[in-house]
C-alpha cells in the first residue's frame, strides 16, 4: 500500500510561504519515490516511518536555511539518509 505524499497542509506550522511549501513537498515526494524505485533498503516496511520522518526533517531544515530548489532539497535529503544511516543499519531489507 503506497504511503500518502507530503502535502502543503503538513507544513502549516512551519511558517513557510506557499512557494517554499510546494518546493519542500515536491522534494520530499521525489526523494521518497526515488528511494522506493531504487529498492533502497532504507525505504522498506520496517524502517519507513523513521526514515520518512528523518528525510522530511532534513529537507525542511534545508529549506529553513534558504534552499528552495527542489532538486537540491531532494538531493540533500537523500544524501543525509545514505551517509548518516548507512553505518547504523545493515544494507539488507530488514
Amino acid at each position: 500500500m503506497p504511503l500518502p505524499p507530503m502535502t502543503e497542509d503538513d507544513l502549516r506550522d512551519e511558517g513557510f510561504d506557499d512557494a517554499t511549501k510546494s518546493a519542500v513537498c515536491d522534494a520530499f515526494n521525489e526523494s521518497w519515490l526515488l528511494m522506493q524505485a531504487w529498492g533502497d533498503p532504507f525505504a522498506n516496511v520496517k524502517r519507513y516511518p523513521t526514515v520518512r520522518a528523518l528525510l522530511a526533517r532534513r529537507i525542511i531544515n534545508a529549506a529553513r536555511m534558504g534552499e528552495r530548489d527542489v532538486t537540491r532539497l531532494s538531493s540533500e535529503g537523500l544524501r543525509y539518509i545514505r551517509t548518516e544511516f548507512a553505518q547504523q543499519w545493515p544494507k539488507d531489507n530488514s
